[in-house]
């Protein structure tokens, strides 16, 4: 990625009602920022597009579901109301033969009250819920830094296969890890793995080779990574 152009017009600027107001004809345009990308980059940014998709469509799954259970809590709160007010009328009805209601009308409140607690509680907790989904989703549209290489690795302990200088901040990262040449101690399989972490002074690739032989056996292989990491 390559900033090409950076362009910012504040030509004058006065202060009324105790506000900074721009006034300024060729302020049509006040910031343009144009961002290039080499074919690189685009071709492995294109390459990852599916799997953000796929988490973006599995979240709203999630939501989908959590939207029928709020739906199904509030046919069966319309359902103990109608249950409520069916029981009210036939007590009305008792009460003028018996006055002796009292205590089974407590405990008709009271079991009312408990049901709409709790519909109210499982209702907010899953509105929540979709809320966050649905910020999540927004910052999965945030355009991602894609880093690629390939390193060659010797021994069974646990590697740095790239430093990546990237701005600090949460990040969620998509690291595909592909085996390339290798010999046959190792055991290791292509894998794609999700993350979110906080990346403070850079962020290093780790990698551990996989062997089930002797210590004196050597485990070799070029491992190939691709990351993505979108800002959250």
């Amino acid at each position: 990625m390559q900033v090409k152009k950076v362009y910012m017009d504040l030509q004058e600027w006065v202060k009324k009602w105790n506000v900074w107001k721009l006034e300024c004809d060729a302020f049509k345009k006040p910031i343009e920022l144009e961002i290039h990308y080499d074919d690189t980059e685009i071709q492995m940014f294109n390459s990852h597009i599916d799997d953000i998709y796929k988490i973006i469509e599995q979240k709203e799954l999630v939501i989908k579901e959590q939207q029928k259970q709020i739906e199904k809590l509030k046919e069966k709160q319309d359902h103990l109301l109608e249950w409520y007010m069916n029981a009210m009328n036939h007590i009305s009805e008792l009460a003028d033969q018996n006055g002796e209601q009292n205590d089974l009308i407590n405990e008709l409140n009271k079991k009312l009250w408990n049901t709409n607690n709790t519909v109210e509680s499982l209702s907010g907790t899953i509105l929540r819920s979709a809320k966050k989904l649905n910020e999540f989703e927004q910052k999965l549209m945030v355009q991602p830094s894609v880093f690629n290489d390939k390193t060659f690795v010797s021994w069974y302990e646990q590697v740095v296969l790239d430093s990546i200088d990237i701005p600090d901040g949460e990040y969620l990262v998509i690291s595909k890890f592909k085996v390339g040449e290798h010999n046959e101690y190792v055991e290791n399989k292509d894998e794609i793995l999700f993350d979110k972490v906080h990346v403070n002074g850079g962020y290093d690739v780790w990698y551990q080779l996989e062997w089930n032989w002797t210590d004196l056996d050597t485990p070799t292989a070029t491992i190939y990574y691709n990351l993505v990491f979108i800002p959250c």
